[in-house]
Formats: C-alpha cells, structure tokens, sequence
C-alpha cells in the first residue's frame, strides 16, 4: 500500500506469513541477523536497506507484527531527491 502525506511518502508490505520471530523485533536490523539456515544467507539485507534508507534517504524503516504477519513500512519525505540533487518525488 501506498500512502502520501503532505510531507511524506509511505511503502507498506504486508504479510501472512506468521510474523518474525526475532526477539525484539528490532535485532532484525542488525548485521548477520538471519533465521535462515547457515551458509543460506549472510544476514546483511534488512540491515543494508535501514542504512540506506534512513541514513542517505533521511527515511524510516520499521518492522512489526500484526494479525498474524510482519508489516514493513518505509517512510520518506517528499523533497528528499531535491536535496541530493535530484527531481522530486
């Protein structure tokens, strides 16, 4: 789902999937977090896209669950592609 505000521009996804089970929720984020089995994947995705979305986007990346299933939402304000030089959203 697609959500625009007069400051800001907000991505939804939504699932069913049973939710994270990652305790708090929040460690997803961190590098080399994974509830794959080893040597499935490094753990480096969720943590790379927070760094980027929020650190060179000025953004916000969270998780949660909800209703059986995890929710991401990614918040960015509209002029932030004017400020790094670019046309806006």
């Amino acid at each position: 789902m697609l959500e625009k505000t007069a400051h800001a521009v907000r991505l939804i996804v939504k699932d069913n999937g049973g939710g994270i089970t990652i305790h708090p929720i929040e460690k997803i984020f961190e590098p080399y977090v994974s509830t794959k089995e080893q040597n499935e994947g490094t753990g480096i995705g969720l943590y790379m896209a927070k760094l980027i979305i929020e650190k060179s986007m000025k953004g916000k990346l969270e998780a949660r669950n909800e209703n059986g299933g995890a929710i991401f939402t990614i918040e960015i304000e509209k002029g932030f592609k004017e400020a790094l030089g670019g046309s806006p959203l």
